[in-house]
């Protein structure tokens, strides 16, 4: 778990980013505080932070945990926010 680096091309920082903004939007539309889903998702507020912020290339563990307080599978959280295939 690190902060996404510079040595990302474009479509995987850009991945890093829209499923922060997922999460944020989603947060949102629940209205919960961001210290509440981390609080239900056991992780450290500035940490939820930074995964919205697309500043963090968080793990799929850590992405399993934020569907599981969001009450929605890995799928329904990662829909929509694939990268396309290597040539």
């Amino acid at each position: 778990m690190g902060f996404a680096t510079k040595e990302m091309i474009g479509e995987e920082r850009q991945f890093v980013t829209n499923i922060g903004l997922k999460i944020a939007l989603l947060r949102s539309d629940r209205e919960l505080a961001r210290t509440e889903l981390a609080r239900q998702a056991e992780l450290h507020p500035q940490y939820l932070y930074d995964i919205e912020m697309g500043k963090r290339n968080v793990t799929i563990y850590v992405l399993g945990k934020i569907a599981r307080a969001f009450d929605i599978s890995l799928s329904e959280l990662l829909e929509s926010h694939t990268l396309p295939p290597i040539d």
